[in-house]
């Protein structure tokens, strides 16, 4: 079953993304699974090329903030050895401590060209302003810190600004109103982009999670149609029809490329006489009892072990002999007659449930499949005609009977 909803035509709907950005259970641990190494060499080349920006505007500061001296300098200088262990840092991280430190990280260096500005009392000092909101455009569109750091990034940034704006000396009112103005609107729709980018990004992903998983669900259900189709109900063992399919196969292989097969064809003895005495609840279990006694004892043969119909079950030993095949016969006549399930309405003294067997091999004579299913047939005949609890090889010699 599917994991995400569906609407009233049966058919999946989207998981729903938050407000926050928050994806469901399932494509939220796919999508930080999947984009976990990018989302690394992302934050380590963005802090990189922004440490060489950050430090560039160490030329303008100077020009524009002289008085100040070489105070820019070392606090940009302080911010990019912090930057540099940073880099170092992140692949060794965790996802929350990462995006918190990067953001923790981030709100300082942005917070450095506001002190400057609020420091400076130059006349062109207020220029410098501008560096403070690059650091804003860097942080949540080149960065992209999640969208919940990145409201933690603005909640922090835009206040300060303010503060530093409107205690700024050299500033006259109107200059205030505009720059606060402008930081506000600027702050505001770099966090919506932040958001619109993020929630995109999680979109598609989404899209391209929820269509893999259900063309996985789609292959499970076909593969489980297949099996069901080629699976005997009440026994779990190959069916008729797959049957036909693997006898016609290893016919063909047998034919084109010389290799060789086996055919067993197996009957419950006097079933019908099991079935009446005991029930039909009861000759189901004996029937499930043979299987799997079947299916075990061929379990390391390269073999298919079939219900054929009604009480008879076939086994096709790929890569065999009629040796081989003769072998398998015995093992298969010793495993049920090992499981001593009782039988006491039979004819004969057995009082267990027992089998027989007729075994016949691929000969280049076989024209078809059939013809090695009919003198699998005739050697199972003979072995019935011959008393039962037995096998009887097409064409070989005759075996001493598996009596209990």
């Amino acid at each position: 079953m599917s994991a995400h909803a569906t609407n009233p035509a049966g058919m999946p709907t989207m998981p729903g993304i938050g407000l926050f950005l928050r994806l469901p259970s399932g494509p939220r641990e796919a999508f930080a699974r999947d984009t976990e190494q990018q989302r690394v060499r992302q934050l380590r080349a963005t802090v990189v090329l922004g440490l060489v920006f950050y430090n560039l505007y160490n030329l303008s500061n100077f020009i524009l903030m002289q008085e100040l001296g070489w105070v820019p300098t070392i606090l940009r200088l302080l911010v990019t050895a912090a930057g540099g262990a940073l880099v170092w840092c992140i692949p060794h991280l965790g996802l929350r401590l990462r995006e918190a430190l990067v953001a923790i990280a981030m709100t300082v260096a942005s917070l450095v060209p506001v002190l400057l500005f609020w420091l400076t009392r130059s006349s062109l000092g207020p220029y410098s302003y501008s560096d403070f909101l690059l650091t804003v455009v860097f942080a949540c569109v080149i960065m992209v810190l999640r969208f919940p750091a990145a409201i933690f990034y603005n909640l922090v940034c835009m206040p300060l600004a303010f503060a530093a704006i409107w205690t700024q000396p050299a500033l006259q009112t109107e200059l205030r109103l505009a720059l606060t103005l402008q930081t506000g609107t600027a702050m505001t729709f770099l966090l919506v982009g932040n958001w619109l980018i993020q929630r995109m990004q999680r979109q598609s992903y989404v899209e391209v999670w929820m269509r893999t998983r259900e063309a996985t669900e789609l292959e499970a259900a076909r593969r489980s149609f297949a099996a069901l189709s080629t699976t005997d109900a009440l026994t779990g063992i190959s069916n008729r029809r797959r049957f036909d399919e693997v006898l016609a196969e290893a016919h063909a292989r047998a034919r084109a490329a010389g290799v060789p097969y086996a055919l067993l064809m197996i009957d419950v003895d006097h079933f019908k006489g099991f079935n009446d005495a005991y029930g039909h609840p009861a000759g189901d279990a004996c029937l499930r009892s043979v299987a799997d006694v079947l299916a075990c004892e061929a379990a390391d043969c390269d073999a298919l072990v079939a219900r054929y119909g009604g009480e008879e079950f076939a086994v096709v030993l790929r890569g065999a002999t009629r040796e081989d095949g003769e072998r398998l016969a015995r093992r298969l006549l010793m495993g049920v007659e090992a499981r001593r399930l009782p039988h006491g309405q039979r004819p004969d003294a057995a009082a267990i449930v027992t089998v027989s067997i007729g075994v016949a091999a691929f000969e280049e004579a076989f024209a078809l499949p059939t013809a090695v299913l009919h003198a699998a047939d005739a050697a199972l005949y003979e072995a019935k005609r011959h008393g039962r609890n037995r096998h009887r090889v097409f064409g070989g010699d005759e075996p001493e009977a598996l009596v209990a």
